[in-house]
Formats: C-alpha cells, structure tokens, sequence
C-alpha cells in the first residue's frame, strides 16, 4: 500500500519538473505532469492526439531499450544518460525517437 500513498502524494504536490522535453512536434502542450519518488511522467496533447514521456533511472526501467508497436501506437525506449527515456503516443517511430532523444535535466 506504500506505493499508492507515494502516488497520492505525488499527484497532490505540486512539484516542478526536473526534465525538459527540448524538441516537440509543433502544437502539442503539456497538460499533465506527475513525479513518483524517481520517476516523472509528462503527457502532451495537440487537441487530438496525446503523448507520454516518462523519464526514470536507467536501473529501474521496465523493459529493455527499443521499440514496438500496437495499432497505431508507437514505444520508443531508449537510454539518455544514466536515465531510460520511453515515448509512447500515435506518432511515427521517428518522430517517438527524436522527442525521446531531446530530453534532459533542467537547469534552472
């Protein structure tokens, strides 16, 4: 049940987001954000299709790096530093890729 109080809390704090997503598809927004001990999720939108960036410790990471598809949703998972990167959304593999390579920690 630890776990569900981590996510409550996470999703009741107001943090900041420690990563950037630095190249994005033009129109698509963040319009969700949320952390979970080490890992942080971002879920962007154009008005009609979404995409989900999870940025979380390379060691703690679900599946191995690569990508999948199902339908017309795509997987990319790929190392960015010591951190595993996943995009997921109804975008090409190219375009999954360069998002997923565009992450990084911010600075500010």
């Amino acid at each position: 049940m630890e776990y569900y109080i981590e996510q409550h809390r996470a999703l009741t704090n107001n943090n900041p987001m420690r990563w950037l997503v630095e190249w994005m598809p033009e129109g698509f927004k963040v319009i969700e954000h949320d952390r979970l001990g080490d890992s942080e999720v971002l879920l962007y939108s154009n008005g009609q299709t979404h995409l989900s960036v999870s940025v979380q410790p390379f060691s703690a990471k679900k599946a191995a790096p690569g990508a999948v598809q199902s339908g017309d949703t795509v997987a990319v998972g790929k190392q960015v530093e010591d951190q595993f990167v996943t995009v997921v959304g109804d975008v090409p593999f190219m375009i999954a890729d360069r998002i997923a390579s565009s992450v990084a920690l911010r600075m500010d």
